[in-house]
């Protein structure tokens, strides 16, 4: 196909509102379940077609040619001939694609023999600017939380939040002493309350501590900066974006855990190995029964040959002090995947 000019997505003008057709761009990405993770689809050339960036890409339709070695985009016009294109060709390996594309939303506007699609720069005005809530480099477990509908992009405050639970669970808490966990709990449970700038520094400080004080920062984090940078939250008249700044410098001292996983990531394996497990959401109460708990975890651990369980007997280790019968309210969920040692026999 002939594409129209590619390159990388300039920001619209600041102060705008949401585009109605935008939102439907947003809402048609996310009914095909689209974005930087999956294609839209691809042609009989092997060439990928892809709706990146959100509401800043809204209307723009992107090319991955020759495995990403070239890429370009489609808008306005050029899109509405791709997918005429494609209409005429009638492969049936370029199907899905094309009955992606034919529901995109594309702008149009009225004129002599019926309406046309909205010209490149006319679009170009109209596209919202998806960088003016970008106050700091992306933070852990913004990738873990369920978006804002309607296209709203996540709250300073809601990064912040996101960022100190996924530091929180991420570690191996369960290896900690009990002194330890509860103090990580009443932190979990007071995230959500947080609102100003001054309750915000409060609990990063707290959360700095708790990881400081488990052993997970690397040790010139002490040396270099530890100090300074308790001091700089310290400071009067700090404001929320410095808050996030400052949590950013600090996850970059946090030693890498092994086996992590997105949200998206771990359900996407449950989906494909069909795990019949349930999940419980953050906020729900469940009930457990120690039994029943041991009995799956020695399971699990019976099969160290084929994977590591250290894990799991640190878990297995507290069941001693387990009730036979125990509510629990989920206060935040980490998310691991470990890698087989030995390829099992199933």
């Amino acid at each position: 196909h002939d594409s129209s000019t590619g390159g990388a997505v300039p920001p619209a003008a600041v102060g705008q509102e949401m585009d109605e057709q935008a939102v439907q761009w947003l809402h048609w990405m996310d009914n095909n379940r689209i974005g930087v993770r999956k294609a839209i689809g691809a042609d009989y050339r092997k060439r990928r077609y892809w709706a990146l960036g959100g509401r800043a890409g809204c209307w723009r339709v992107f090319v991955e040619c020759n495995e990403g070695s070239s890429w370009a985009w489609y808008e306005g016009e050029a899109l509405v001939a791709l997918i005429d294109w494609l209409q005429r060709g009638g492969i049936d390996r370029e199907q899905p694609l094309l009955k992606a594309l034919e529901l995109c939303p594309i702008p149009k506007k009225q004129a002599q023999g019926g309406s046309v699609a909205c010209p490149p720069e006319e679009l170009e005005q109209r596209r919202p600017d998806g960088y003016r809530t970008v106050v700091a480099p992306l933070l852990r477990g913004e990738c873990n939380g369920v978006l804002p509908s309607g296209g709203r992009a996540l709250t300073v405050e809601d990064r912040i939040s996101a960022c100190c639970e996924a530091l929180l669970v991420d570690m191996d808490f369960f290896t900690q002493p009990r002194e330890s966990t509860a103090r990580m709990c009443q932190l979990l449970e007071t995230i959500k309350s947080c609102t100003s700038a001054t309750q915000m520094c409060r609990l990063v400080l707290e959360v700095e501590a708790v990881l400081y004080e488990s052993g997970v920062m690397h040790e010139d984090w002490e040396q270099q900066l530890r100090a300074s940078w308790r001091e700089g939250l310290n400071r009067p008249g700090i404001s929320m974006r410095d808050v996030a700044l400052h949590l950013v410098t600090c996850q970059q001292f946090v030693k890498e855990q092994d086996h992590l996983l997105t949200r998206l990531a771990f359900m996407r394996r449950v989906h494909e190995y069909r795990c019949p497990l349930f999940y419980p959401a953050v906020g729900e109460v469940v009930t457990t029964f120690r039994s029943g708990v041991r009995l799956h975890l020695d399971r699990y651990c019976a099969m160290s040959q084929y994977y590591p369980v250290k894990d799991v007997e640190a878990a297995r280790e507290r069941l001693q002090d387990m009730q036979p019968v125990e509510r629990y309210k989920i206060l935040a969920i980490g998310y691991r995947s470990y890698p087989f040692s030995e390829i099992p026999p199933w």
